[in-house]
């Protein structure tokens, strides 16, 4: 399992939210994190998140406060709003108490050469799994030559004491890492966010592109405009921020197609039967790569 399993379970007439986390080779201890974020979090009195209860690492499981209420399917601008009161909120938690959640993000990037080398690695992983002559083909003409002007052209871009340099501990935030409303419950208009098993210390232009990539997030131009907006203004402070948005955000964008050509695999199909593996899906996905795809060699104007 790559993913945890949740139930909703009722004790008495009490409903509250059952979660097992897998037990693979990731590295980071998925329950420790979440549970220990999440608590991090209520007593800093951010209550927009549910309230952890009952962890047991033996079992690897949690107990949560069950968040009623429905997802998001496409936000409107107080829904962004919403999200970026969020970010505002952690940005203050951070700069008050960065301290006491000493963890960075999963897959974190705090400079040109870590994003690089997470994307080089991840081309790597491809390589090692069986697509179709389709898929191979596109792989190999198409996105590795273009990884190689958008990664040269970043770089150029890029805040040149930033390249091997980490990110000043000053201009990093907390971050739940998988942040979006694909991530979210609404009930009577109020937005609540879930699963932080990734929280940690970010580089907030990553919690910014990934927001604007990630396929499950359907945003029309003028929300993510306010969205970046937003963004921009929050980390003001910052003034290597928006120099270090441009110069990135393509490559955050092929980052998510290797994401997603991932789950295309012959390995992902092998003895399983979910929606991952479901024919729809695949072709879905294949539809949001060839868009990806399709915007990034139009994007030359990105990094003005």
């Amino acid at each position: 399992r790559a993913n945890s399993d949740v139930f909703k379970i009722v004790i008495k007439n009490k409903k509250l939210l059952f979660k097992i986390y897998p037990n693979s080779a990731d590295l980071r201890e998925r329950l420790l994190i979440e549970f220990k974020a999440l608590n991090f979090l209520s007593k800093n009195k951010i209550i927009n998140v549910p309230k952890p209860i009952l962890k047991n690492k033996f079992y690897n499981v949690g107990i949560y406060e069950y968040l009623d209420g429905e997802s998001i399917k496409t936000p409107n601008s107080h829904q962004i709003n919403a999200a970026l009161l969020m970010i505002k909120k952690l940005r203050k938690l951070y700069l008050a108490d960065c301290n006491k959640f000493n963890i960075k993000a999963s897959e974190a990037c705090f400079n040109f050469n870590s994003l690089k080398e997470q994307i080089d690695s991840k081309f790597n992983e491809l390589t090692k799994l069986h697509f179709s002559k389709t898929i191979n083909k596109f792989i190999k003409f198409n996105l590795t030559p273009l990884w190689k002007i958008i990664h040269k052209n970043s770089r150029v871009h890029w805040p040149q004491n930033n390249i091997n340099n980490y990110l000043k501990k000053y201009h990093r935030t907390f971050s739940p890492s998988d942040f979006g409303f694909h991530n979210s419950i609404i009930k009577n208009k109020k937005v609540r966010f879930i699963d932080f098993e990734y929280f940690g210390h970010e580089d907030p232009v990553k919690i910014m592109s990934d927001f604007l990539w990630h396929p499950a997030m359907k945003i029309s131009k003028k929300n993510s405009l306010i969205w970046q907006k937003g963004m921009f203004n929050i980390f003001s402070g910052d003034k290597m921020f928006k120099k270090r948005f441009y110069a990135s955000h393509n490559m955050y964008g092929i980052r998510w197609i290797l994401i997603m050509l991932k789950y295309l695999s012959k390995e992902n199909n092998k003895g399983k039967s979910n929606l991952l593996t479901d024919q729809n899906m695949k072709n879905k996905n294949l539809k949001k790569i060839m868009f990806y795809f399709k915007k990034l060699k139009t994007y030359d104007n990105i990094y003005e």
